[in-house]
């Protein structure tokens, strides 16, 4: 059976309401295009599962850190208020997914940012999108096994394929 898969701490109880992790629409048919994606499949396999159960529940769906890109130059963790949220405003959010991200940007327009706030380091800033190839020997070049590249490197394919969220509105 299905929850067979489940170790019993991480199946959700009727206890009260639980804050779950989530990856959005676009997780489940970009894993038939993309078949190492299981951050993302494995986030929105919790999501059907909880609300197939009948938890009462809010899923916390991250959004994208620079910190995540290879380098680690910048270290954010914002995350923390939007599960505040949730628990400060627990009847708007509970059944609800809350999208942790206050807008969706292209590359070049976080560089613009990135010159706004940082002008002298800024000056030579300038947007580039590697070839797969690449970017997955950048990855193993970090040490990274090569089955973690590649999952790595289907995780940014399916942002520029399907978008972060799947398109979802913030609002």
């Amino acid at each position: 059976p299905r929850d067979a898969r489940w170790p019993p701490a991480a199946i959700p109880t009727s206890a009260g309401p639980s804050v779950g992790p989530s990856a959005g629409p676009a997780a489940r048919p970009a894993a038939r295009e993309y078949p190492h994606i299981y951050h993302f499949d494995g986030k929105a396999e919790v999501e059907e599962y909880t609300r197939s159960v009948g938890v009462p529940s809010t899923f916390f769906l991250a959004g994208f850190y620079i910190s995540n890109l290879p380098g680690q130059t910048f270290r954010f963790n914002n995350g923390k208020k939007f599960i505040k949220a949730t628990i400060l405003y627990r009847d708007e959010t509970l059944g609800k997914r809350l999208l942790s991200t206050t807008e969706y940007m292209t590359g070049d327009q976080l560089v613009e940012g990135f010159k706004k706030v940082f002008p002298e380091a800024g000056k030579t800033a300038s947007y580039y999108q590697l070839p797969e190839d690449v970017y997955f020997n950048i990855l193993k070049g970090l040490g990274m096994p090569e089955f973690v590249a590649q999952e790595l490197l289907e995780n940014m394919l399916l942002l520029g394929t399907f978008g972060y969220f799947g398109g979802e509105s913030l609002d």
